[in-house]
């Protein structure tokens, strides 16, 4: 095994030059992950301005491009985009993949594969828009240099939020996904799970709305285990959960919730449970959660001004 790095911390000059306009951190919520994930790398990227070679094929970067354009067509064009024929979404995927790549088998293998993923993502998403009280409010929502996410303008962002769902009043963020991906709080406390709710909490504050959660539309296909029975101590024997049953449970939403009540309609959906005794499960309290995060940034702001780059994996 190669010997560790022996990584000292730059100078607070040199890191103004590399990282700092005007002592001010211009950066993407993205690249502010990647700090906490390995700051050595954050250094290489971000200050050095090295980044690794793109592929040559098609890469998760551009498939997730061409699914965002598919299901922002489906969801601007038809109102119930969720049953559309296999005609029409067929039609939007090969608008998409000419728009992006070339015609060889390579591709039109990828696309027909495309297809099949997409008719299964509606399947999924029938069973959220079902119980969906809200409208559709946009796709591909941009802010630009926001400035409020610590004190005195310090850092400053642009962002842009795949799709946003709510009323008058509420809201919740929605952010299409290529691979499965998940919130757990472990990524969140620690900064490596900051973009989803960092544009939920500022798409809120524009647009003075009550953030209800943030969630991944995750667009890959799992397979799904089930089994015909299953064995309790106490009852012996029971029938266990349907295949629809079980594909059901697994569609659901997977991302953090902070203001659905137990009588939202989409409380399932977004996998909140309130228990009999008082308790809940899946419901995060939003006031700390910004607190939290204004720690985050302060530190992060902190360290880079202090020239830490000191953590890689």
């Amino acid at each position: 095994n190669p010997l560790p790095l022996s990584i000292k911390p730059l100078t607070s000059e040199l890191a103004q030059q590399l990282f700092f306009r005007d002592h001010q951190l211009f950066g993407s919520v993205s690249s502010f992950e990647t700090y906490f994930k390995n700051s050595y790398q954050y250094f290489i990227e971000r200050g050095l301005k090295v980044r690794r070679p793109q592929p040559l094929g098609p890469d998760e970067a551009l498939m997730g491009t061409i699914n965002h354009g598919i299901m922002e067509n489906l969801v601007r064009d038809f109102p119930n985009y969720v049953d559309v024929s296999l005609e029409t979404i067929e039609q939007y995927t090969q608008n998409e993949y000419e728009k992006h790549l070339t015609d060889t088998p390579f591709h039109q293998f990828l696309m027909k594969r495309n297809i099949k993923q997409i008719e299964l993502l509606l399947r999924k998403l029938k069973l959220y828009e079902q119980d969906n009280p809200y409208q559709t409010l946009g796709h591909e929502e941009t802010f630009k240099h926001y400035t409020q996410l610590i004190s005195d303008d310090r850092i400053v962002i642009n962002g842009i939020v795949d799709r946003v769902d709510g009323n008058e009043s509420e809201m919740l963020i929605l952010d299409y996904k290529s691979s499965d991906q998940s919130l757990s709080q472990k990524e969140v406390l620690n900064g490596r799970k900051l973009q989803l709710i960092t544009y939920g909490m500022i798409l809120s504050e524009l647009h003075q709305k009550n953030l209800m959660g943030v969630y991944y539309i995750n667009m890959n296909t799992n397979f799904i285990n089930t089994s015909l029975f299953q064995y309790s101590l106490t009852k012996g024997i029971l029938s266990a959960k349907s295949v629809d049953e079980t594909f059901s449970s697994e569609s659901r939403l997977k991302g953090m919730s902070f203001n659905v009540d137990n009588d939202h309609p989409l409380v399932n959906q977004l996998r909140v449970k309130y228990y009999k005794n008082g308790n809940t499960a899946g419901l995060f309290d939003l006031k700390k959660t910004r607190e939290h995060f204004n720690l985050i940034y302060e530190h992060l702001y902190d360290a880079l001004r202090q020239g830490d780059i000191t953590r890689y994996h």
